[in-house]
């Protein structure tokens, strides 16, 4: 399996890192790509920190492919960037040791289409986290690669019923809905973890965002909330986006918010941690939040990554209100605007039910990757065997149904 994504593997895990790392383990050979350097790149870290030459090391049972200098691509000239792509496209193949008519390769973007092409494998997965449409950046490129990925894929995986309901209006019917799940084990297990230091300087209560720091977040209720309750700590972890199309201060209706965020003694902007620290920072909060504006943008069909790890610590959870989620209600708090979000939050940090604390638990067990993992597996040897995959576009069981068994 050749997977493309745009994410460095030892970034922030996102559901390719989990979806991946757990498919090698259960022994599909899996190799990791996010394609090679482009003359874009030129100045950058990545490339100054990048060999000469394409190297492999492996990572979490996953070939990932280190991406070198020699070679870039370059879009403008045609030709070229042509034979770049079947270049590393051979060069994948030959180090899988494998032929493109047993191959299968699984795209993450529609800007790795072109890569899928230079494969030309045996079969192809097209995986949809967002609705790419949404996002800063779309081009009519991105949109003929996303039309011709999804009239070449044998599988069309979606995250949320909103991406596949947007991949339905661009004519495909049958799309497998496979939302994001969690950790469960490490997060329940945070709890047990020593608080770590930085955020143990920070008084309670701690009212946490964990996740990319980007223009998703809604700033200026956090000021808002933050100036009207100093007594409150808001915790923010996870890498600020500092330039691009998702950098808060690269927006004018956010930038004077993330900057007042920033000057206030009760917002603490903590940084990137790795995936093994997460878990004892978000146990040792009071409120965990997903604290997503309530205009529209792609996060409102998202199915967020961080749903199932934040109700695994069992502390309470605060959201905006995302229709991929409803099904959730009876342990996630929804709000829609500003005064809300103060009368919920004042809500979770009173709450003291044990019982609740665990049925958030129980709920984010009953939705671990490995059980998104089976379902994704049942597919993806139905599309390599020729099985029927019919019912297999149903969503996974949600929270109603989750409920309905625990009662009886």
């Amino acid at each position: 399996m050749f997977a493309f994504a745009a994410d460095d593997w030892d970034g922030p895990w996102m559901n390719r890192q989990q979806i991946l790392s757990r498919l090698a383990r259960r022994s599909w050979p899996v190799t990791y790509s996010t394609g090679p350097l482009s003359s874009w790149d030129r100045g950058t870290d990545a490339w100054r920190e990048a060999p000469w030459f394409s190297a492999y090391e492996m990572r979490d049972g996953v070939l990932v492919e280190v991406p070198g200098k020699a070679l870039p691509r370059w879009r403008r000239a045609s030709l070229y960037d042509r034979f770049v792509r079947q270049h590393r496209a051979a060069a994948l193949l030959r180090k899988a040791q494998c032929g493109a008519s047993e191959a299968l390769t699984y795209v993450f973007h529609p800007s790795f289409n072109d890569l899928a092409t230079a494969l030309n494998s045996r079969w192809l997965v097209y995986h949809a986290y967002d609705i790419y449409s949404e996002q800063p950046c779309w081009t009519d490129d991105l949109a003929h690669a996303e039309d011709a990925l999804l009239q070449r894929a044998d599988l069309v995986v979606a995250s949320s019923a909103s991406v596949a309901d947007a991949l339905h209006r661009l004519g495909r019917d049958d799309v497998l809905v496979l939302p994001n799940g969690g950790d469960a084990r490490a997060f329940e297990a945070g709890a047990r973890l020593p608080c770590p230091a930085d955020l143990a300087a920070i008084p309670r209560p701690r009212i946490a965002y964990i996740g990319r720091v980007n223009r998703k977040v809604d700033f200026p209720m956090i000021a808002a909330v933050a100036r009207s309750r100093p007594d409150w700590q808001w915790v923010l972890v996870g890498p600020v986006a500092t330039k691009g199309a998702g950098a808060p201060a690269d927006d004018p209706r956010l930038a004077a918010a993330f900057r007042d965020c920033q000057s206030l003694p009760n917002v603490h902007f903590l940084g990137n941690k790795s995936r093994l620290e997460l878990p004892a920072y978000a146990a040792h909060m009071d409120v965990n939040t997903m604290c997503y504006r309530a205009d529209r943008g792609w996060w409102n069909a998202a199915s967020p990554l961080k749903l199932h790890e934040y109700l695994a610590t069992g502390r309470p959870v605060v959201s905006i209100d995302l229709p991929d989620i409803r099904g959730f209600s009876d342990v996630v708090t929804f709000v829609r605007n500003t005064g809300e979000w103060r009368r919920a939050l004042a809500a979770a940090l009173d709450e003291r039910s044990p019982q609740l604390a665990e049925r958030r638990r129980r709920i984010a067990r009953a939705n671990s990757w490995d059980s998104r993992v089976d379902r994704l597996e049942q597919a993806l040897s139905a599309m390599i065997h020729g099985g029927d995959m019919s019912d297999l576009a149903e969503p996974a069981p949600i929270l109603r149904q989750f409920i309905k068994s625990e009662a009886t």
